[in-house]
């Protein structure tokens, strides 16, 4: 996790369990120089570990290469909480965080989900996992690929993509 120190013009690195955090950004303290920042306001990495950080009062966004070898995911939902020590030595929380996966919307409330209704986020209410199986009417929970076929109605009930009329 980085923590944006904003008072103390530093963009400090923690991992999971440490009980010190590693000065990344703002190596010269306070100021303008290219080592130096004043009140960032962010953080984000790229996807070669670079990392950036929004320098607030000197209206520039610095580009760190190759600065964060690893990132922590978490492996289930909940909240992560990390304590922040800053110079003074005063603790603060950090923000939860939770397992983002893509998820699929279940209007129906069937089992089966529509392939094209997904949000990416922790499992919300109401939608399934991509492992679930594809639904053909997202709309009407008796049909489904679960679903019994009823000759001579017209319609797929199945989803095997035929409608049986006899």
């Amino acid at each position: 996790m980085l923590v944006a120190d904003y008072g103390s013009h530093r963009v400090v690195k923690w991992t999971p369990g440490a009980t010190a955090g590693i000065l990344v950004a703002g190596i010269g303290g306070q100021g303008s120089g290219l080592n130096q920042l004043e009140y960032q306001q962010g953080v984000a990495v790229g996807p070669n570990g670079d990392l950036y950080v929004s320098d607030f009062n000197n209206d520039r966004v610095l580009k760190f290469n190759g600065i964060v070898e690893n990132t922590y995911t978490p492996t289930v939902c909940g909240e992560w909480t990390a304590f922040v020590t800053d110079n003074n030595g005063c603790t603060d929380l950090s923000n939860d965080l939770d397992l983002i996966s893509r998820w699929y919307a279940d209007a129906d409330g069937d089992g089966f989900k529509d392939p094209n209704n997904f949000i990416d986020a922790c499992q919300p209410s109401g939608f399934l996992p991509s492992s679930a199986i594809n639904d053909c009417d997202d709309n009407n929970p008796l049909i489904n690929p679960g679903a019994d076929e009823i000759c001579g109605d017209g319609i797929d009930n199945d989803c095997d993509g035929v409608a049986q009329n006899s």
